[in-house]
């Protein structure tokens, strides 16, 4: 039997409950709208036969259930079940209908006995489920494809659901969003394996064995123990971990050993977490867990760091994150670029990550008061100390370390230059009240004419008041010689809390002239007058860019924006060279009147062409925003020969007449509607660019990219 297809748009009243029951071969044809009254649509398509929608089904926003154990195929996009919940209860929903053939924000149950086939099509749902989130492993039914094909999770709020069925075939897997879904199942997809945000957990019995890669980007992947079962191997031995701004744990169960083997952690970028969770023991019972890689690997030129996050690694019963291939330590530590909490990585064979300094591991080679002994092999380590420089002084690394005591610390430079070869400045704090200024003189990395990178970590103290907890740079930092240096930002306090906001570093410096470019890859950086006198940026980019990271901490799955504050009152000086949209060709800074610092007046030695520009940014490279914000008004200007780029859900607000290079916005695929406490937002969006009342021109191209057609990238004004 046929409900055929129409000239018109016809519509078919299901009455009463709005079931529609097919006992043989059916089809529904494309004109056809189903009316169901108010009620939940139900297909009860019975064995052996099939049900064909070849057209948009209902009037409705509730979501519809498919039952019985026939198959139900959609071979064009519906449109129905944006806000309730849609359930499979037995046979077959076959999806014919191209990319996202169901709405992006539909709540999917996947019943026992139940399969979703994809039929190599991409789809994002907003949840996928079981019947009250069961779970108990096979509890929930199939997700599968025989030909390449994309299931997404764009889940945007806070809970995290758990999926006890299995994702099967040739599927790659994608989790995006703030939310989390666990995992209770085996799996045994075959394509790549995803997390763009939010977090994904293996438990009970979960496995993503088949998965052909695995990279997570500011999100979490947790292998969890402690659950109704332990799984010795939940992951492929030999299949890269690739993270970018992503963190990846082991747990045990309690009194119990844990040991999982996977291939390579590769650093690509931001700031990562690699970690164990040993969970509670007593007694002489095993309680340990172990984390063994192949090897650790850093991208080469890549701006990520690691944070082993309290690895305290010990023979017995202890948490240890391994290598196969050990990392080569230069001068006892891993690298600036890895961090166990407020100290420097190292490593130990055949036991694995903890701190410099620890029990069995290599020491901190100086600690000499103000530095006047350590020597460029040295990792210096000064606690509740201040230190002043006699003369330029260099060293392996340093650690300013506050245990509690509330009092200001001062690296005072004596006008001279400090050079970390390692390219590693730590400053960490055991309580409140101790906060630290480095000033009067020179900062920079590396060896002479080669340079480097030099990471600055601001690592705070997790509870108590939350106050006191601030760096602040009035030293320059500058190349090596004519070598260039990056300048890395870190911060480790969980963002959205009182301690973020406390936790900052604060630059003051307006001598600056590394060429490196900049990377804020996590925290609460503060620009108040960081200034070059020569190009007239704000932070100096020379030919490279300027990187705004969304940070990611292990203890919460949710996507923060990196708070970045320009204090404009202190960028400018008289003498600085200005240039930007409206301003001529030479312009000097001849005066500035700072009577009111929010909006200070600045004598320029041209007359603009464009009256609305007070300020400049003028590094022309790229300008990068990673899920960031950044809005540029009456006090700054970006040059216009800058392309800015937009990946996720950034955005960029514009006033007044703007030129640039070009726009682009990636859309990363993330529904980040959010959560309104009742409700899951539907509109996801992708980036977004306000040019108000004014004039955007674009000199070159606007590209836009996506990886999620329901995540909707935006140009107003």
């Amino acid at each position: 039997a046929s409900v055929g297809a129409f000239a018109g748009l016809q519509t078919l009243n299901l009455s009463g409950s709005g079931m529609l029951l097919a006992t043989g071969n059916s089809t529904i044809g494309s004109g056809v709208l189903l009316n169901t009254g108010g009620a939940i649509p139900s297909f009860l398509v019975a064995p052996g036969a099939t049900l064909d929608v070849n057209g948009s089904s209902f009037n409705t926003t509730l979501g519809w259930h498919k039952d019985l154990d026939g198959t139900l195929r959609f071979n064009a996009q519906q449109f129905a079940g944006t806000a309730g919940w849609t359930s499979l209860q037995g046979g077959t929903v076959v999806l014919n209908g191209g990319t996202n053939t169901l709405p992006t924000s539909t709540s999917l149950v996947v019943n026992p006995g139940a399969t979703l086939d994809l039929n190599g099509n991409a789809q994002t749902l907003l949840i996928l489920t079981a019947t009250n989130f069961m779970d108990i492993p096979g509890s929930a039914g199939n997700v599968t494809s025989a030909t390449a094909a994309n299931l997404a999770i764009a889940q945007s709020d806070t809970a995290n659901r758990a999926y006890s069925g299995t994702i099967s075939g040739a599927v790659s897997f994608t989790k995006s969003g703030t939310g989390g879904i666990i995992l209770t199942n085996p799996n045994t997809f075959t394509g790549a394996f995803t997390v763009n945000g939010g977090s994904v957990y293996l438990k009970n019995l979960g496995t993503i064995e088949g998965a052909s890669s695995i990279d997570v980007n500011f999100g979490r992947l947790g292998i969890e123990n402690h659950g109704y079962y332990a799984v010795a191997d939940r992951v492929p031995d030999n299949v890269d971990i690739n993270l970018l701004g992503g963190s990846l744990y082991l747990s045990n169960n309690a009194n119990a050993a844990s040991v999982e083997n996977v291939g390579r952690i590769v650093l690509k970028g931001g700031m990562n977490f690699v970690y164990t969770s040993l969970q509670g023991g007593s007694g002489v019972n095993i309680n340990s867990v172990d984390l063994i890689a192949k090897s650790l690997v850093r991208t080469p030129g890549s701006d990520a760091v690691v944070d082993f996050n309290g690895a305290n690694a010990a023979i017995g019963n202890a948490g240890r994150v391994q290598f196969q291939t050990p990392p080569t330590l230069t001068n006892n530590i891993i690298g600036a670029w890895a961090i166990n909490q407020r100290n420097w990585a190292s490593y130990v064979n055949g036991i694995g990550v903890n701190s410099l300094g620890a029990a069995g591991y290599q020491i901190y080679s100086s600690t000499s008061a103000n530095m006047q002994t350590s020597v460029a092999t040295d990792n210096v380590f000064l606690q509740n100390q201040n230190a002043t420089l006699a003369g330029n002084r260099t060293i392996n690394t340093l650690n300013m370390y506050a245990s509690g005591a509330s009092t200001p610390y001062t690296l005072n430079l004596g006008g001279f230059t400090l050079n970390s070869v390692a390219g590693g400045l730590m400053f960490g704090q055991n309580g409140d009240g101790s906060h630290y200024t480095v000033s009067n003189g020179n900062l920079t990395a590396g060896t002479a004419g080669v340079g480097g990178d030099l990471h600055v970590y601001k690592l705070g103290y997790t509870a108590g008041s939350a106050t006191g907890r601030a760096l602040t740079i009035g030293a320059n930092v500058v190349d090596n010689g004519a070598g260039p240096v990056r300048l890395l930002l870190n911060n480790s306090d969980t963002p959205g809390s009182a301690y973020f906001a406390n936790n900052t570093t604060t630059i003051t410096s307006t001598g600056n002239t590394y060429t490196g470019g900049t990377v804020l890859n996590h925290g609460n950086v503060i620009l108040s007058g960081a200034g070059n006198p020569t190009t007239g940026v704000i932070l100096p980019a020379g030919a490279s860019q300027a990187t705004f990271y969304n940070p990611n901490v292990p203890d919460s799955g949710n996507q923060y924006a990196t708070t970045v504050t320009v204090a404009n009152a202190s960028v400018f000086k008289v003498g600085q060279a200005v240039s930007g949209v409206g301003i001529p060709s030479g312009t000097t800074i001849t005066a500035i009147d700072a009577t009111d610092p929010a909006n200070q007046l600045i004598t320029l030695s041209k007359a603009l062409t464009d009256p609305i520009l007070g300020g400049s940014i003028t590094a022309n490279s790229t300008v990068t925003l990673n899920v960031a914000n950044l809005t540029v008004g009456t006090q700054g200007q970006i040059s216009p020969a800058n392309r800015v780029i937009l990946n996720g859900q950034s955005t960029f607000v514009l006033t007044g007449t703007n030129t640039l290079a070009g726009l682009t916005l990636n859309n990363q695929g993330w529904n980040e509607g959010g959560w309104n406490g009742s409700t899951l937002a539907t509109t996801p969006t992708g980036g977004v660019v306000n040019v108000g009342t004014g004039l955007l021109t674009l000199t070159d191209t606007l590209v836009a990219t996506s990886q999620n057609p329901a995540t909707i990238s935006t140009i107003t004004g």
